[in-house]
This record gives C-alpha cells, sequence and structure tokens, in this order.
C-alpha cells in the first residue's frame, strides 16, 4: 500500500448497495437458523475433510440407489448437500467483502487521525495570536483530558458469538476492524449492524443481548459502558 487511499462513494452508489443489501436481508433472514450457543457447541462440525466424507456417500448412493430403503430419505439428504454448498460459497463472499470493507474502514480510520493530528497542530499555532480559536482549542484539549472509567475490552474470536446482560442506556461500542451485529436476545434473528467504531444505545427491553462477529478470520473486540 502506497500514498493516501480514497475509498468514495455516491450518494446514488449508497442507495444502491443498501437496496441490494435490503433485498438479501429479506431473502436470508427468514430462511436462516440462528443457533444458542450451547447447539453451536453440540453439534457435529463439517469442515473440509468431512466434506470430502459427505459427498464421497453420496456419491456411492447416488450410484446405487437399488439399494436405498424406503426409510432412508435420499431426496433430504440431496436437498441438504446442495443447500450447504450454496450457502458456504455465500458465506465465503461475504466474508471476503466483509474483510475488505473492515480494512478499508481502517486504512480510513488512520488516515483521518492523522489529518486530525495535522489540525491540532495548525490550532496551536494559530491560537498564539487568535483569541478565538484559542478558545476553540481550550475546548477541545479539555474535553479529551477528562477522566473515563476505564471498561474492559472483550474478544470475540472471528466468526464467534457471544450473550450477556444489559440495561437500558448502556452503550454498545465497537472497539476493533471487524462488523458485529447484535440480536434482541439468545435466539433471535433480525439484528442490528454495528460497524468498527460505531456505537449504538441499548434500548429498553433489550436484557440480553448476542453479539456475532461477522468477520471469519479476525477477532473483534467491543465495550460496554
Amino acid at each position: 500500500m502506497a500514498g493516501r487511499q480514497h475509498i468514495n462513494l455516491t450518494g446514488a452508489q449508497v442507495t444502491s448497495l443498501n437496496a441490494a443489501i435490503t433485498i438479501i436481508m429479506g431473502i436470508l433472514i427468514p430462511i436462516l437458523v440462528a443457533l444458542s450457543k450451547a447447539e453451536r457447541e453440540s453439534l457435529r462440525k463439517m469442515g473440509e475433510k468431512r466434506t470430502g466424507y459427505v459427498n464421497e456417500i453420496w456419491n456411492a448412493l447416488d450410484a446405487n440407489p437399488t439399494i436405498i430403503p424406503d426409510s432412508y430419505d435420499m431426496a433430504d439428504f440431496t436437498l441438504d448437500r446442495s443447500s450447504g454448498t450454496e450457502l458456504t460459497s455465500l458465506y465465503n463472499t461475504l466474508v471476503n467483502l466483509t474483510d475488505l470493507l473492515s480494512d478499508s474502514i481502517m486504512i480510513l480510520g488512520n488516515q483521518n487521525m492523522g489529518d486530525a493530528d495535522a489540525g491540532l497542530e495548525l490550532l496551536k499555532s494559530e491560537s498564539k495570536h487568535n483569541a478565538t480559536v484559542k478558545t476553540v482549542l481550550d475546548a477541545i484539549l479539555a474535553g479529551h483530558k477528562n477522566p473515563r472509567i476505564a471498561r474492559p475490552e472483550i474478544s470475540v474470536p472471528a466468526g464467534g458469538s457471544v450473550s450477556t446482560d444489559v440495561t437500558k442506556g448502556s452503550r454498545f461500542a465497537n472497539h476493533g476492524t471487524t462488523v458485529f451485529t447484535l440480536f434482541k436476545g439468545v435466539l433471535t434473528t433480525g439484528g442490528v449492524t454495528v460497524g468498527p467504531g460505531d456505537s449504538v444505545l441499548i434500548a429498553d427491553g433489550w436484557n440480553t443481548i448476542r453479539i456475532e462477529n461477522m468477520s471469519g478470520t479476525t477477532a473483534g473486540t467491543y465495550v460496554i459502558s
């Protein structure tokens, strides 16, 4: 990476992207399954090796239909295998996209902080002979020197999720570089997306939230204050 990075979206592009995301969520959310932590831990996981095992068994049965009894539902096996392949491909595409978004947001944040540092120096220089600027600068510096209660950062592994109790009026802040989705309750669907550096106020009725890290490769961190 060399030089300053510019990532500019037009208003029309943002509108189109939001419309596309709405369509995607409208298709997927009603049919996808949300598991509890206990349910997720109890299930057998089908990685690359077990995918080969499943495919080999399906191929063998498909080649020998006469050995399949009526009690064995080959149609369900075929449908689930096909759906799993389609969702895995979609998931990998979305993970690559969210990772690119996370990296881009990190770059822009770094550039923003560099610009702010340079701007601070300009304000300091001007404040030496400009009372108005000095008043503004003093207010900025005072605001960033106020003591704050340190809140622990909580880490969520790549592709993982955690659940925690919250109270109305507390704030969830994304301190990492990944995207989180917050769900009202352990088993609910239709979550709220919180990007890197963003925060949301916990609403009334949100007593236990489920926090999912949407990145499959990078751990995320958050703070509730």
